[in-house]
């Protein structure tokens, strides 16, 4: 949910993580320019649980060929930077 259904202000990225994060919560939030409730879709809540699934499937996959060194740390944080490419699309 990058931007408010109703009035379109585009939503920070801090707004944007507390309702992904948020799983069992359906209480949405509030959008602070028109006042009306957001929430995220279903469709982008499966969407984003494939996608991280996948990613940690790939780091267990490819965790070997990078040992515990600097590569394994970048390989981590590629995930997280995917996920939040995705999530603001």
């Amino acid at each position: 949910m990058p931007h408010c259904q109703n009035c379109g202000r585009r939503w920070g990225l801090k707004d944007t993580w507390e309702i992904v994060f948020n799983f069992g919560d359906s209480k949405g939030r509030k959008c602070p320019e028109c006042g009306e409730t957001q929430y995220i879709s279903k469709k982008s809540r499966n969407r984003s649980g494939i996608i991280g699934i996948l990613m940690l499937v790939l780091i267990v996959l490819l965790r070997p060929l990078f040992g515990d060194g600097l590569g394994a740390a970048m390989l981590m944080a590629i995930p997280f930077a995917v996920m939040l490419v995705i999530v603001n699309l």
